[in-house]
């Protein structure tokens, strides 16, 4: 996770259910030595244990979908068999990006809403933000004194 994503509207704004149900993906993503993105598997009760309500799964995927922290690959049921929904982080690259250097897999930023990428530290210089606290002036009344 970079700082960027932390700092972003989509990630502040994210509910109690969706920030638990980002943390077991990722720490699904992590058991995999980060080699498995796109191929993620996460059942429901794996979410209910790390502390999920089970009856709002859906809507805290749902919600990461929508904001554009994780893609689903909607797994299909039937003949007795399951198959399981698949997750991907986008704020990191994925397994084809391994397999296959030189055809996508990079990170798709799309919790970002300006839709660029991020360039690092996009904090000011040390010197201009010293600046602009030295024109600030605390314990100044409002209002002047007449």
């Amino acid at each position: 996770m970079t700082r960027d994503f932390m700092e972003s509207d989509a990630f502040r704004s994210l509910s109690g259910n969706a920030h638990r149900a980002l943390f077991q993906i990722l720490i699904e993503h992590v058991s995999h030595a980060a080699l498995c993105n796109g191929r993620l598997i996460v059942t429901h009760t794996q979410f209910i244990e790390y502390g999920v309500t089970g009856e709002y799964v859906a809507d805290a995927t749902g919600e990461l979908e929508f904001k554009g922290i994780i893609r689903v690959q909607r797994g299909k049921a039937g003949d007795g068999t399951s198959h399981p929904n698949t997750y991907r982080l986008t704020f990191t690259g994925d397994y084809i990006l391994r397999q296959r250097p030189t055809n996508g897999g990079d990170a798709q930023w799309r919790w970002q809403r300006r839709g660029q990428r991020p360039s690092g530290n996009n904090r000011p210089n040390s010197a201009a933000s010293s600046g602009a606290r030295k024109k600030r002036r605390f314990g100044l009344p409002k209002f002047p004194a007449s």
